[in-house]
């Protein structure tokens, strides 16, 4: 039978308890016969919306009641040294009588709302931006330890204490078990949350260096560094014992490399009804989320292979999750084509919406751009250092990845790996890790869930030693540094390749979550230092950087014919007006999605440009648009093609050619060499240019949002 620690009356726990109180107050030496050893862990981090309890209020750990935006996490405390700690009776009055009450044992005080001893400052969680600043701070100071993961547990909240080889552990939807972030508008990123154990060091430990744990946790969206489509047809009503179908459509070409789901949003008064699959072009079906979380509500969240965590409940944190069967069973496979979501409802009494999905698709050549070394492989000797290099372009780093890092070695543990930019800062990203295992072949992203395995050879993202983040804001442009250091005698091996994934705005190349990007990173100058447009212009017009204003002339990177000569301009200007006629066939274009053809069925107007080219700067000398909605005859002008519609296009016909005397257009998405666009237009409502016209020619057709497709003709291609 194990009596209770409190009837043990042995010299070590007499003098341990000396030197406890001792060590604490002051009076004495900190005298330690045996210690306990806490050493923390946090599992289950993640962001939150919900209401909190008045008493989480009340003590101060959140600012208000509802609606609160909170980091939350489990905490588990492990004694691992080779005796208990025994905090023994707090000698607290009835807390629920006396809440806030004083206790005998200065460390303890009565809760004030939640009717127990608290031992006061057992812990401090901290979030911290990419810079290492404390951004804020929870409130969680008072804590009931006991052992609430342990065989022979011997310790309860009346009398306090972790015996050696067991845990306290206070999961994550606990009161106050949590940072509160709302209202500090956090930018999205990577921050860096800090949970501290005894931070004042008020228990005596064998150990006092390891109470300090740290995890990644992604506030706010996450860097998309492949392009993401968006479905149009939604929302679609989940019907109770029934199934709902959405889909998109995906232009782009390739072997898959990595699909995540995204923005996928709805609504439903018991979520563990619904089973929502994602089937392929090529007919895969993966069951992504699976009857999760019991009797929860509604669903908001992305889902990643590489997330940090599988889905929490409730799922409507808007963060990455892992799906419930693996979206790896896609890679490889042909990315282009209609890919569709199917929501089934599996038990009976509810009914539900699917109000949105998108899809981010990663094919080689896509994304932000990837630069590789050319000078391996590269001898990395025994207590010696290899040096590698690869050069970048200009551009304001938003997000890099170190790519293809791969070498052999019999003993990795020696090797210390840098990456140094061409502005001299130096980023340990593989320190010694992985003891006894040989050789490596991995990247390293600082958004990845996971530290590298042992050995590190998965070839898949994990984190870095040290934050690749510290270059966010640097210029790419230059030469790339990667050393190898071999810190120990006895073993040699060699550096075969490397790379770098940039994200940057100033490029000239438009990444992922840049509305523009103009090849510099100053602000106006039209396109902002952060790549975004710092004034939208109206058809026919982009913004002038001379004097930041719209005037006529083309938009920057527009879609191209993806052949020359893929694309014709015929303009027919007659004696007579009515027999004015143009037509304009851009075809076999770069990938368009339906999507980026906007809806012009009721909101999108689309305009024909024509510019003389032959000037310096542009000159406009034709335009004709084709307002959005709108009913010509007795039938609406603009129809949405496919099912669902809008999915193969849109369709323009207006016979009596109002306003400005187009009267047929015709919009199909398609991948590379298949999207195409048909303009034509006649009569008198034409304002034609005279002809002959000077070259070289520049057509475009201007959409929503910015959206443009363009053609260039030098010596023919218009008569």
């Amino acid at each position: 039978m194990i009596r209770p620690r409190r009837y043990r009356p042995t010299l070590s726990v007499a003098l341990i308890a000396i030197g406890f109180w001792h060590g604490i107050f002051g009076v004495g030496p900190r005298f330690v016969f045996a210690a306990p050893d806490l050493v923390p862990e946090i599992s289950d981090v993640g962001v939150f919306v919900s209401d909190v309890d008045p008493g989480d209020v009340e003590e101060g750990c959140a600012g208000g009641q509802l609606a609160r935006r909170l980091v939350r996490f489990t905490l588990r405390t492990r004694n691992l040294g080779p005796d208990d700690l025994s905090l023994g009776d707090p000698g607290c009055p009835d807390c629920h009588e006396n809440p806030g009450a004083a206790c005998t044992n200065p460390l303890f005080s009565c809760s004030t709302a939640h009717g127990h001893a608290h031992f006061n400052s057992f812990v401090r969680p901290e979030l911290l931006d990419a810079n290492g600043t404390v951004v804020a701070q929870g409130y969680k100071f008072g804590f009931c330890l006991l052992d609430s993961d342990c065989a022979q547990p011997q310790f309860d909240c009346t009398f306090q204490g972790i015996s050696a080889g067991c845990s306290d552990v206070y999961i994550s939807g606990l009161p106050c078990q949590y940072v509160d972030i709302t209202g500090d508008d956090l930018a999205p990123g990577v921050y860096t949350l800090r949970v501290t154990i005894d931070p004042l060091n008020q228990i005596a430990e064998a150990d006092e260096t390891n109470n300090v744990v740290e995890a990644p946790v992604q506030i706010g969206a996450a860097a998309r560094t492949c392009p993401v489509e968006v479905s149009s047809d939604v929302p679609r009503n989940i019907p109770d014992l029934g199934s709902t179908t959405s889909t998109l459509q995906v232009p782009l070409a390739g072997p898959i490399k990595r699909v995540s789901v995204v923005g996928l949003r709805g609504t439903h008064p018991f979520i563990n009804d619904l089973e929502i699959h994602l089937v392929s072009p090529s007919g895969t079906d993966v069951v992504v989320m699976n009857r999760v979380c019991g009797s929860d509500d509604d669903f908001h969240l992305d889902l990643s292979d590489g997330a940090c965590r599988p889905i929490l409940c409730p799922p409507t944190d808007g963060q990455a999750h892992r799906p419930s069967a693996p979206l790896a069973a896609f890679n490889g496979e042909e990315a282009a084509g209609t890919w569709t979501l199917r929501a089934f409802d599996r038990a009976g009494g509810e009914a539900g919406t699917l109000q949105g999905w998108g899809l981010e698709v990663c094919v080689p050549g896509v994304g932000c751009p990837v630069y590789t070394s050319t000078d391996g492989p590269v001898a990395i000797p025994d207590q010696g250092v290899a040096i590698s290099t690869l050069t970048a372009p200009a551009g304001k780093i938003t997000d890099l990845n170190v790519v293809g890092l791969d070498g052999t070695h019999t003993f990795i543990q020696d090797l210390e790996v840098h990456l140094i930019s061409p502005s001299g800062t130096d980023v340990t990203v593989m320190d010694r890790i992985c003891h006894g295992d040989p050789n490596f072949s991995l990247d390293l992203d600082d958004e990845s869930c996971s530290l590298p395995p042992c050995p590190p050879t998965d070839g898949l993202p994990h984190q870095p030693s040290n934050p690749l983040s510290v270059l966010d804001g640097e210029d790419a442009a230059g030469t790339w540094t990667l050393e190898i250091f071999d810190r120990a005698a006895g073993d040699a091996g060699t550096l075969n390749g490397w790379g770098i994934q940039v994200c940057s705005c100033g490029n000239g190349i438009l990444d992922p979550g840049e509305e523009c990007d103009d090849g510099n990173s100053t602000s106006g100058d039209c396109c902002s230092a952060t790549c975004q447009a710092e004034i939208v212009c109206p058809a026919c017009e982009a913004c002038d950087i001379d004097t930041v204003s719209c005037v006529a002339r083309p938009r920057p990177l527009c879609r191209v014919p993806v052949e020359h000569a893929k694309a014709s301009l015929v303009i027919h200007d007659k004696t007579s007006n009515a027999r004015d006629a143009l037509t304009w066939r851009w075809l076999r274009g770069e990938a368009t999605s339906p999507s980026e053809f906007g809806n012009p069925v009721s909101a999108d107007d689309y305009t024909l440009c024509l510019y003389d080219a032959s000037q310096v700067k542009p000159a406009l000398v034709f335009r004709a648009t084709a307002p959005a909605g709108g009913t010509c005859g007795s039938r609406p002008c603009w129809q949405a093609l496919g099912k669902p519609p809008g999915s193969s296009g849109f369709r323009y016909a207006d016979f009596d050619r109002t306003p400005d005397g187009l009267q047929t257009i015709l919009l199909k998405p398609g991948a590379a060499a298949n999207a195409s666009i048909v303009v034509k237009g006649r009569g008198d409502r034409l304002v034609l240019p005279s002809l002959p016209l000077n070259l070289p020619l520049k057509m475009q057709l201007h959409g929503p949002a910015g959206a443009c497709w363009q053609a260039e003709y030098e010596a023919d291609g218009a008569r």
